[in-house]
């Protein structure tokens, strides 16, 4: 689930001239007059334009050693640092500190520069770690996150298949502060876990933000639906925004009943579950909201809203 190309330089043959055919006009009255080519002087190197060359790409290199917590290099902010899987079971490691509050996004290029390379991305924040192998629709690792305060972080990269190494699988990070890619209403109120009869009340057309911190956490919220609603719809956002959530929404009554279990959204591969659901009358319904994997950290969040149709 959690790659780049070298860069090839193309390189202009310099000082390969094509000669031009012999002349071969003599103007004979029955042949029709044909225009003469000007006169071509051969460009000295000055008047050459200038060879084509793809953007330089990398901001910098990395530096070995950089193979554990100890060693890692210090990583700029906002800037790609390009370096490869050098051998095998290699893993790179990158310390990075934020200076202002925001969201924090991490982002691994190899596959999408064309590398070899299947690559995963791990983070900690010295509390908790996280691995990420994959993004939306893409085998490249992304993380998003957000950070309340500034703070250090240990990043590392290493390759999925810890055989394989080589110039060919390459890559690209980077760590840069961004803006929330959604919005929502409120943020989820502990304690709201484990536990049905502890289920935090959530209102129609609330978006909430939540967090699933370790791996025995789970959340649950109650909803009573309005009675003249002709469908609800129930939507997960987290993984295609950045998030390592694999979330598992259920839906049960006020007994325990399963009603829906959810795994995904409207297309196989979007791993955020959505569900529209046609009601007749007010229901009663507590949802839960987890990750089946039972992972968590301050890196595992979510946002779910519930909205109703009317005929």
């Amino acid at each position: 689930m959690m790659r780049w190309l070298p860069l090839i330089f193309l390189v202009g043959c310099r000082g390969c001239k094509i000669a031009l055919p012999p002349s071969n006009n003599n103007n004979d009255e029955d042949s029709e007059p044909k225009d003469s080519p000007a006169e071509e002087s051969t460009p000295t190197d000055d008047s050459k334009p200038p060879e084509s060359q793809p953007p330089i790409f990398c901001d910098v290199d990395e530096l070995e050693p950089n193979n554990t917590l100890a060693t890692a290099q210090i990583m700029p902010m906002e800037k790609w640092i390009c370096g490869h899987i050098d051998t095998i079971a290699d893993a790179d490691f990158y310390s990075f500190t934020t200076t202002e509050p925001g969201w924090v996004t991490l982002e691994v290029l190899a596959a999408a520069k064309g590398s070899s390379a299947d690559m995963v991305l791990s983070l900690t924040d010295t509390d908790r770690s996280v691995g990420v192998y994959d993004s939306y629709l893409s085998t490249d690792p992304k993380i998003s996150f957000p950070a309340d305060e500034p703070g250090t972080y240990i990043g590392w990269l290493s390759e999925g298949n810890p055989l394989l190494s080589g110039e060919e699988y390459s890559w690209f990070f980077r760590a840069s502060i961004s803006k929330p890619a959604l919005g929502w209403s409120r943020n989820e109120v502990e304690p709201n876990g484990n536990t049905q009869d502890k289920a935090e009340e959530f209102t129609i057309d609330e978006r909430v933000f939540g967090t699933i911190e370790d791996s025995e956490d789970t959340d649950w919220y109650h909803i009573v639906t309005p009675a003249t609603a002709t469908a609800v719809i129930l939507d997960v956002d987290a993984f295609r925004y950045g998030s390592p959530m694999d979330t598992t929404m259920i839906i049960r009554d006020p007994a325990g009943a399963l009603i829906k279990r959810v795994y995904s959204g409207e297309i196989d591969y979007d791993f955020d579950p959505h569900v529209e659901i046609k009601t007749e009358g007010s229901q009663d319904w507590y949802v839960q909201i987890f990750n089946p994997s039972e992972k968590g950290s301050r890196f595992h969040w979510y946002t779910l809203s519930i909205t109703a149709e009317y005929e």
